[in-house]
């Protein structure tokens, strides 16, 4: 869904990801919405790839946090892009400028603090936050904005599921009633049969999680070696 050739010939190589966590504990006192935004022209691809994605993403932001409820919106925090400066304007100065009152975080420290303090997660691009959080399985949303992030054809079936499942939203009209119905009973949502079944679909197709990861870590290297490769 970004990037991988949707060619017959096309090979897909994995990467892994290691996430050394306790699992989460279902705290029904977590009160905090955490908000994860990305950097914009890190690179040179969809869907950052024009100044239109660029101002469109923004724009996304700051809509969706503005229309947030108001309790919401009072206990929410912003997480930037680490390298939010770096290939563009600044976000910090960006959300400054707008909400003055909204609270940041830099994203140069450890995220789990923040994950444990949050009832709910919203990531606002397709990339490895939402995977992280899915396997952890934390619970989590995708504001998207259709334009920018755009879906191949093999992963659209899976992506209306998780539509309508409210897992993805692509209006901040949308988030906003979905948070108007849901942020006190997010429990009941986020273990709901069809949330969880897209959920496990998503991570099936995007982010395996491995029961024995050591085991197979070990293999890989023996295999590494036992070929000759370095």
């Amino acid at each position: 869904h970004w990037g991988w050739s949707d060619s017959d010939n096309s090979t897909k190589i994995p990467a892994q990801l290691l996430v050394w966590s306790a699992r989460r504990r279902n705290n029904k006192t977590q009160k905090e919405l955490l908000m994860i935004t990305d950097c914009t022209f890190r690179h040179s691809r969809k869907p950052w790839s024009s100044v239109e994605d660029d101002r469109m993403y923004r724009k996304m932001l700051l809509d969706t946090y503005s229309k947030l409820p108001s309790r919401v919106q009072q206990s929410t925090t912003i997480r930037l892009h680490h390298d939010h400066d770096k290939y563009d304007s600044s976000h910090r100065e960006m959300w400054e400028s707008t909400h003055p009152h909204a609270r940041l975080d830099s994203g140069m420290n450890s995220i789990m603090p923040l994950q444990q303090s949050a009832r709910l997660v919203m990531c606002t691009t397709l990339g490895t936050s939402e995977i992280v959080q899915f396997g952890k399985s934390i619970p989590t949303i995708l504001r998207l904005h259709p334009e920018v992030h755009a879906v191949r054809d093999t992963c659209k079936e899976l992506f209306l599921m998780m539509e309508e499942q409210k897992l993805i939203h692509y209006s901040s009209d949308s988030v906003q009633a979905f948070l108007e119905e849901f942020w006190d009973r997010l429990d009941d949502w986020w273990t709901s049969d069809g949330v969880q079944k897209a959920r496990k679909d998503y991570l099936n197709q995007f982010g395996y999680v491995s029961s024995r990861p050591l085991r197979e870590m070990r293999d890989a290297l023996i295999d590494l070696r036992s070929s000759g490769r370095k």
